[in-house]
């Protein structure tokens, strides 16, 4: 029975509080009390079974004190990580800079919450840049070396005009960065990185509006004319990716009407939506329009 009543409280500790395995454990000296009250010739069992079960309980109770704490310190720690990785790596929305985009951060250490990787959306007047690289090694020196290259390609991808040049700018912070790391004792002197830089050059709204009307004007003239709704087709077509019988039971059509529609606007167009260069140039159209 002590065997017991002393686990009641152990077990406590592993999942539950502080307060409610105290609780457990005065719960179980008042039933060790009690049992050995109410059968004092079967289950006598004296002082030191008492003194078992207090002692088990107040150690139970600490167990599950410094467990909670030690949770806590972990959870700060994520909180601290996750706070250091949201101002290196600073959210970008869905559609910023006329781009989609979407990502997801994965440290190569599990436990940890920031690494070297880096990566960012810059819009300027010369277009809009892209940034992606990798800092050698991990831990806080390569945290903090991505953090000097973004801030510099932030700055250099807005006011320099040639893409080359913000390289350069790349290259000379992170050696600035190195020197700097050696001035204060560090041992990663030695440390690189390495990235992709990508440009979208800016399109004038005339040149995107006359790109568009060489494409989808037929069309929504057809459609004014003919209630064809041409232009719904073509967005279906390519959202199944060219799939026939997909885009046929999205849009509650016999296959047979789907190919007549698409016939008629790669006859409208000039365009064959068999090519993939024609339907990125309608998925471009579709866009901007």
């Amino acid at each position: 029975m002590i065997s017991w009543i002393v686990l009641v409280p152990g077990i406590s500790s592993a999942i539950c509080g502080a307060w409610t395995t105290a609780g457990y454990g005065l719960l179980a000296v008042a039933t060790y009390v009690l049992v050995d009250s109410a059968w004092p010739e079967q289950y006598q069992a004296g002082l030191g079974d008492f003194i078992l079960v207090a002692v088990g309980g107040a150690l139970a109770t600490l167990a599950a004190a410094a467990r909670v704490r030690r949770e806590r310190q972990v959870v700060h720690i994520r909180d601290i990580a996750d706070t250091t990785r949201r101002t290196v790596l600073r959210p970008l929305p869905p559609d910023w800079a006329g781009l989609e985009q979407a990502g997801v951060y994965l440290a190569a250490d599990v436990e940890a919450r920031v690494g070297g990787d880096f990566y960012d959306i810059q819009p300027s007047p010369h277009g809009t840049r892209v940034l992606v690289g990798d800092v050698q090694g991990k831990g806080l020196g390569a945290v903090e070396a991505a953090a000097a290259l973004l801030g510099t390609f932030r700055e250099a991808g807005f006011h320099e005009k040639d893409l080359a040049t913000v390289a350069e700018r790349l290259e000379i912070r992170m050696l600035r960065h190195r020197s700097h790391t050696v001035a204060l004792g560090g041992a990663d002197g030695d440390r690189f990185a390495t990235a992709v830089l990508i440009s979208f050059p800016f399109v004038p709204d005339d040149v995107r509006r006359a790109f568009t009307a060489r494409l989808l004007d037929p069309l929504k003239d057809y459609d004014r004319r003919h209630r064809a709704e041409l232009i719904p087709t073509l967005e279906a077509f390519l959202d199944c990716d060219g799939s026939w019988t997909r885009c046929a039971t999205r849009l509650h059509l016999h296959v047979n009407t789907l190919r007549y529609r698409v016939g008629r606007i790669e006859q409208l167009t000039g365009r064959d939506l068999s090519r993939l260069e024609d339907k990125l140039d309608f998925f471009l159209a579709l866009r901007m329009s």
